[in-house]
């Protein structure tokens, strides 16, 4: 499983951002691996999540590599971050617009959560996927609400994030609930 969450991710985001959208190959290194490390990042916790219910020692591997996979992301993100890579979180002024500021706090908030988070309680789980999907929300929403834009209608790599953040608090809530009746 943690070998088809990388290549899906990595395949996924060349077939996406290079092939679909033109990104050129001298961008994909930091570029297309950040769209295919932030996809990795969200995969793995929610794996982590669902095996966290039947194998504990399994779920603390997806944890780890969802950790690892969130720090080459924030890394990534904020070596690339300035008009010419992210121009739609800029304004004319080349200063953060609302939403590259809302971008800038949630995942800095849910990077601070995750990798300082050893107990994973419900609440601090639902806390985290909730701030993960509120960073991925501010950067990928005005593109989520325009399909005819998407790229030979290849949907944006955040809105699948997105949709697999919201199923993994669906999942751990079932399990909390499962734990209560129990």
């Amino acid at each position: 499983m943690k070998v088809l969450i990388v290549v899906v991710a990595i395949c996924y985001s060349l077939l996406r951002y290079a092939w679909a959208s033109g990104v050129y190959i001298t961008n994909w290194p930091a570029y297309i691996g950040n769209k295919a490390m932030a996809f990795c990042a969200v995969s793995f916790l929610v794996t982590a999540l669902f095996k966290k219910t039947s194998n504990n020692k399994e779920a603390k591997e997806y944890f780890y590599l969802s950790s690892i996979s969130a720090i080459a992301h924030a890394a990534m993100s904020m070596a690339i971050l300035h008009p010419e890579y992210y121009n739609f979180l800029f304004s004319a002024n080349n200063k953060l617009n609302i939403f590259g500021e809302f971008t800038i706090l949630f995942g800095s908030l849910g990077f601070g959560i995750f990798v300082t988070t050893s107990q994973h309680t419900f609440a601090k789980d639902i806390a985290l996927l909730s701030i993960i999907f509120a960073h991925i929300t501010s950067v990928g929403i005005l593109k989520w609400i325009e399909p005819q834009r998407w790229a030979y209608g290849l949907v944006p790599i955040s809105l699948i994030s997105g949709t697999i953040i919201i199923i993994g608090a669906i999942i751990r809530t079932k399990a909390q609930k499962k734990q209560k009746i129990e």
